[in-house]
């Protein structure tokens, strides 16, 4: 027995005992009222605010694109200490309510609860993509995003279920897991409508021994259903998760508008998350008139709209005429052949769809369509009322560049004065036409790819045409950051030489696998040209190719363009190839040694 005690003593004194694991929990039991210590451990972005009155977090009103987001200000540890594969436990509950308008039938994008290891996330979309994602980051492995959805507005490009479900995401909106909104009540199954003005209670918890995820929802106030909506098991998370993550909430609207509420919310790792009385919680109802004075003011309303209902229809009758008639000025008729009906392209966009929006752009959003006159599928680019200055200009200008044909420009089918949607297939030359045609905004996000892979150069809202001896002075300096040649900004002058930079730096771009300008790394690496031409100087230059290619490229392909970028992007004007010779060297005629471009052409590997 001595032996044993002493052997015991050594073993609790001399061997190390398992680490502790981190442990956080907090709790509001009722998020209205904050004293300003409170709000401090609360990050709000976007339209997310404290309401004022005192109902509790608002994460959107009722407008449209809006995005809002809270989130506990500090990171939590979401792994084990000094692990990479083994995640925490984490336990949470929340009370939310959603305030749709009254009488519509489509509603916002709903209500996420999110676990991510970024604050805001650059780049992301309004409307359905919640601002969290875009068309290039959804479901890559680098979001580290892990959500569970309370969605109101059935997307079928997510493969929603239907416009009321609940749905487990993993670094994207299309869920693993999904189920129709509801909660069990003894051994029968209820609907749960989540945006009926009503207090919802979640319970969402996780157990990494098991790997296993429940989701539990219930009216606020009521008993916790034994039996969780959502019980999935082999949910392994330790890809999902950074070592250390925010936790909070996200909502969003699109076309569709409502007002999404959070109440009340607890946290904890390795725990369960306190519990709060969620009876006591105020409703969104209580914002609302009493019904018996909504009741007595619609009486003495609908008396007086009878008096003048036929005279308001008549009314609105002429309005919608006036407003999709096309009224033709002088100075359309020279373009007339290319005019496009506006009803014709509200049938092509189906009434303008949110489902049918492809992009966005400095002008407006971009629709996909199909023209009810001859079947074809073309783009329908909108420009908002209030960037309209110029359009007369501007379509004249567009009207010349129609004239042109090349396989790899967007050409324009025609266009609408209502609204000015154009749709964009053209020809792109600095020379080898009457004219000069000087694009100005050359950028990764105007060349688009048709179903082949084709790239087609697109967007000529800022393009303008000048004759070969003609001087293309301007006012201002238009561009894009990133882009611009460093004698526009100080001369303001557009020529086919500051084409050829922006041209340059599209090159590296796509080499390098970056934008231009992104903060996201050190005041080294910041400005993308100045980093690849440090590479070279160096010779280093192959060290700036894109690393998710992972080596998988043609050495001498990549060097040519990596080269032939940095020398497009010459501060000296006079210094830069023009667009022919680049042409050449790309296409393999002329290869970038013997063009006398590069008088010492050393290897970037010797």
């Amino acid at each position: 027995m001595a032996a044993i005690s002493v052997f015991l003593v050594f073993y609790l004194f001399i061997c190390p005992w398992p680490p502790a694991q981190a442990q956080t929990t907090f709790v509001f039991p009722r998020l209205s009222g904050l004293t300003t210590t409170n709000l401090s451990t609360l990050y709000f972005h976007g339209s997310a605010v404290m309401e004022p009155d005192l109902i509790g977090i608002r994460l959107t009103n009722q407008s449209e694109y809006l995005t809002g987001t809270v989130l506990y200000s500090e990171p939590l540890r979401m792994k084990e200490n000094g692990s990479k594969n083994a995640t925490l436990s984490f336990s949470t509950t929340f009370v939310f309510a959603m305030a749709p308008p009254p009488d519509v039938s489509e509603f916002a994008e709903g209500l996420w609860f999110i676990i991510t290891p970024n604050k805001t996330h650059l780049g992301g979309l309004p409307g359905s993509y919640l601002g969290l994602f875009n068309l290039t980051s959804m479901g890559q492995p680098f979001n580290h995003l892990f959500a569970v959805e309370f969605d109101t507005f059935m997307n079928p490009e997510f493969n929603d279920i239907d416009d009321n479900h609940v749905g487990v995401d993993l670094n994207s909106l299309i869920s693993v897991e999904s189920k129709s909104s509801s909660f069990w009540d003894g051994n029968r199954s209820v609907q749960l409508d989540l945006n009926g003005r009503k207090n919802i209670q979640v319970w969402i918890d996780y157990d990494h021994l098991k790997e296993q995820l429940n989701v539990t929802v219930a009216l606020a106030g009521s008993l916790r259903p034994e039996t969780p909506l959502i019980s999935q098991t082999n949910l392994s998370l330790p890809n999902i998760f950074d070592e250390e993550m925010y936790v909070g909430f996200v909502a969003g609207t699109g076309r569709f508008v409502q007002e999404h509420y959070i109440l009340a919310w607890s946290f904890s790792t390795n725990g369960t998350a306190p519990a709060f009385n969620a009876s006591i919680l105020p409703f969104l109802k209580d914002k609302q008139s009493d019904s018996s004075n909504i009741k007595s003011r619609l009486i003495v309303g609908v008396t007086a709209a009878f008096i003048v209902f036929f005279v308001l229809m008549v009314a609105i009758v002429w309005i919608r005429r006036m407003n999709n008639r096309d009224v033709i000025e002088d100075w359309e008729v020279e373009y007339w052949p290319h005019r496009i009906s506006y009803k014709d392209l509200r049938i092509a966009t189906k009434g303008f769809s949110e489902k049918q929006v492809i992009g966005f752009g400095g002008f407006g959003k971009v629709y996909r369509g199909i023209l009810p006159t001859n079947g074809l599928q073309v783009a329908v680019k909108s420009i908002f009322r209030e960037t309209s200055e110029g359009v007369k200009e501007f379509i004249a200008e567009i009207s010349s560049l129609g004239r042109l044909q090349h396989r790899n420009l967007v050409q324009i089918r025609g266009y609408c004065r209502r609204g000015q949607k154009f749709f964009i297939v053209m020809l792109y030359l600095h020379e080898g036409w009457e004219q000069r045609v000087v694009h100005r905004d050359i950028k990764s996000s105007n060349v688009l790819l048709d179903s082949e892979l084709h790239a087609k150069l697109g967007d000529f809202g800022l393009a303008r045409l000048y004759g070969h001896d003609e001087n293309s002075q301007t006012t201002r300096v238009a561009g894009t950051l990133g882009y611009i040649a460093p004698e526009l900004v100080s001369t303001g002058k557009a020529s086919t030489s500051t084409d050829v930079f922006s041209f340059g730096v599209l090159m590296v771009e796509v080499a390098c696998g970056r934008r231009p300008v992104d903060s996201f790394y050190d005041a080294s690496q910041e400005i993308l040209l100045d980093w690849v031409r440090e590479l070279y100087a160096n010779r280093r230059l192959m060290d700036a190719a894109d690393p998710k290619l992972g080596g998988y490229f043609d050495e001498d392909e990549m060097e040519t363009v990596l080269k032939l970028g940095i020398l497009c992007c010459n501060p000296e004007a006079e210094g830069r190839p023009d667009m022919r010779k680049v042409v050449h060297i790309l296409e393999g005629e002329v290869p970038l040694a013997a063009s006398g471009l590069f008088p010492s052409p050393w290897r970037c590997s010797e």
